[in-house]
């Protein structure tokens, strides 16, 4: 009985968790595998980070579930201890590496964006990402490189 109750703390205290900081927002992220290990490529901190098994498997269900559904489906098909352990280690990461932490961009709502763009850019914007590709001949304006 003390088990299932320290299970369900730690489920409870980790969605609680993932909740804060997502709410209802997916973190930007991208989960692949190669032949050996599993991976997570997180786009707000540019880190890979290797997953063992069953943290990819809950990152996995956590991208494409509801929080509460993702967790209950993996408490279920899993020990108590692989559980309590991969929400664990899965948090601390998340703490540790300052990953996961980044969600969607808001998008424009109003068709009249444009009139605010310049204003929004000067006093909201936070970061502004540019991403080069194999086609890029390096002949913009405003590229650093």
């Amino acid at each position: 009985m003390e088990s299932s109750t320290s299970l369900q703390r730690n489920v409870d205290s980790f969605k609680n968790y993932l909740l804060n900081i997502w709410g209802n927002e997916k973190p930007l992220c991208k989960l692949f595998s190669t032949e050996k290990n599993n991976y997570l490529y997180d786009t707000g901190t540019n880190k890979i980070v290797k997953c063992e098994n069953p943290e990819f498997e809950l990152l996995n269900d956590l991208m494409i579930m509801d929080i509460n559904d993702a967790v209950d489906k993996f408490s279920s098909n899993h020990s108590d201890p692989i559980s309590i352990k991969t929400f664990s280690s899965l948090e601390q990461a998340m703490e540790k590496e300052n990953i996961l932490k980044i969600t969607k961009a808001v998008k424009f709502s109003s068709p009249a964006h444009f009139d605010y763009l310049e204003e929004m850019i000067n006093t909201k914007l936070k970061m502004l990402q540019l991403e080069a590709t194999e086609r890029c001949n390096l002949r913009c304006d405003y590229c650093v490189y």
